[in-house]
């Protein structure tokens, strides 16, 4: 995929792309993976034995099967689901805009951008591959907690963040 050709229609006269790259997509579980692992590995036991019990002359053994698939399903998500939208993922920064292109290999490019200003709050972490955040979005499905939003696990992450505080400053 060409980030450049992907932006063109987005982008504004006097805008130009500073930076674009891809995150590192190693395999980083976070925090809050525990407790959808620890349900699912749960739920799977639970019927596992369900199924287990029915090979000995009970019924529904195929419903057993169908929810040891979910469990499963609960902790390979849990697991892998950001490794592979790091592998989707594309980064593009302008002089007004980030974007991230996540480009999926079933829907085709998703495209989101923020704007870069004043305003905007820059933090990084000190870790390498660095992950600078921009902004805030609502969580899915727990609305009082907020998660952040920005270019994960890149290589040269020092210098997006010098270039996007350039941004800020108006320099370029």
């Amino acid at each position: 995929m060409n980030i450049a050709d992907e932006l063109d229609p987005y982008l504004k006269r006097d805008e130009v792309i500073l930076w674009q790259g891809r995150p590192a997509y190693s395999f980083a579980p976070g925090v809050f993976v525990f407790f959808p692992v620890l349900f699912g590995l749960v739920w799977t036991g639970f019927s596992g034995y369900a199924v287990y019990r029915t090979l000995e002359g009970g019924e529904f053994f195929t419903v057993g099967i169908i929810f040891m698939a979910v469990g499963i399903h609960v902790v390979l998500h849990a697991l892998f689901k950001g490794m592979l939208i790091r592998r989707w993922s594309h980064y593009a920064l302008t002089n007004y805009r980030a974007f991230v292109l996540i480009d999926h290999p079933w829907l085709g490019v998703d495209t989101t951008n923020w704007p870069i200003n004043h305003r905007t709050k820059l933090r990084h972490n000190n870790r390498e591959p660095m992950s600078i955040t921009f902004a805030l979005a609502p969580r899915r499905f727990f609305g009082r907690k907020q998660r952040e939003i920005g270019f994960e696990h890149i290589a040269d992450g020092l210098n997006v963040y010098r270039v996007m505080m350039d941004v800020q400053d108006g320099l370029h």
